[in-house]
């Protein structure tokens, strides 16, 4: 108990990209049975991992199996410390539930869990952080319950010429890839904070294959994301938010389908940006449900952040799209006490 284990990766030269990595369940090409990996950190012992990208795998590959449990006010931190040596250098803090690094290598399964008040998971990233569940491929289940938290944060001001600097929870992604995240109970939270903010949930672009991925806030838990703008920063879009359900290319890629429900008295999703996009199934042979049930709330808010961008301003929930071929997109709103609250300059659903 209380029992401290530090992974810290070090910059030594121009070239040099440290990385500070946890892996548990790590497939080989050559294996003749998947490799499986389970980890238990509990009874307020701390982990932590340091370095200019900080990465977490569970199931990494050839169909190898992997969990990992924080509980018991156990905790578990990811950070990195920019370290700016040429110019595609960059800082990440990820986590991923089930892994391949590519199509042509059959995916990982993993398990993660984190119980129990006082129990945390803190992603700190220079450029990014991430928690992906059920990627390329893969089966990923995440569990959030019982008063644990998640905490995702990126540093702000200029950080490269790339689009794109934030947070980011993706669950589902790739062809026959399954994500499932629950957060589940009074107190249990992910709270995320970044220049932009993402929630994709069943993605497959650039993939061929079905993809599912489903997420559920429940039993007065809460998702709390929160953009915010900084004038020295170089991301292109701003101080967004942006939550999707279902995305595919079209054509032969296979269906998409996801869902998101918040249910319960107490459980909400609260999301706040300058700049408020919800795209439900607006792609060819995708499928989304966004579901506020049982005195649930959702809330999309519109805060000033004394940003030019040209689409500051806008809170915008598309259900579909006009000229979608096989897509569904669906919005339920049932149960006393059930809310969707937006607000912005222009609002508007469509």
């Amino acid at each position: 108990n209380g029992a401290n284990l530090t992974v810290i990766s070090s910059d030594n030269g121009a070239e040099s990209r440290p990385e500070a990595r946890l892996l548990i369940g790590k497939g080989e090409q050559d294996d003749v049975t998947p490799s499986d990996g389970t980890m238990l950190i509990t009874g307020q012992a701390e982990v932590s991992l340091s370095g200019h990208n900080a990465f977490v795998a569970i199931g990494l590959e050839h169909q190898a199996n992997g969990e990992l449990t924080v509980n018991d006010g156990a905790s578990l931190k990811l950070s990195n410390t920019l370290t700016r040596n040429g110019a595609n250098d960059w800082g990440s803090s990820t986590i991923e539930v089930g892994k391949s690094y590519d199509e042509a290598t059959p995916a990982g399964n993993g398990i993660f869990n984190v119980a129990g008040t006082g129990t945390e998971v803190i992603l700190d990233g220079q450029k990014y952080t991430a928690l992906r569940i059920g990627d390329d491929g893969s089966t990923g289940k995440a569990s959030i319950t019982d008063g644990a938290m998640i905490k995702m944060s990126n540093a702000f001001g200029t950080i490269g010429d790339d689009d794109w600097s934030g947070a980011q929870i993706r669950v589902g992604r790739g062809e026959g890839a399954s994500g499932d995240l629950l957060v589940d109970g009074s107190g249990t939270s992910i709270n995320y904070t970044a220049i932009g903010t993402e929630l994709i949930i069943a993605d497959n672009r650039d993939f061929q294959g079905a993809v599912d991925g489903n997420v559920v806030i429940s039993g007065g838990a809460e998702i709390v994301r929160e953009s915010v703008f900084d004038d020295e920063s170089t991301n292109s879009l701003g101080a967004y938010t942006w939550t999707l359900l279902g995305r595919n290319n079209g054509g032969d890629d296979g269906d998409s389908t996801a869902n998101l429900t918040v249910t319960g008295a107490g459980s909400k999703m609260i999301v706040s940006g300058a700049t408020n996009w919800v795209n439900v199934a607006t792609t060819d042979d995708a499928h989304g449900t966004f579901s506020i049930l049982n005195g649930a709330r959702a809330e999309f808010n519109y805060v000033d952040q004394n940003t030019t961008h040209q689409w500051a301003g806008e809170t915008i929930l598309a259900l579909g799209a006009g000229d979608t071929v096989n897509a569904s997109a669906n919005l339920l709103v049932s149960g006393a006490n059930s809310e969707l609250m937006a607000s912005g300059e222009y609002t508007a659903m469509m």
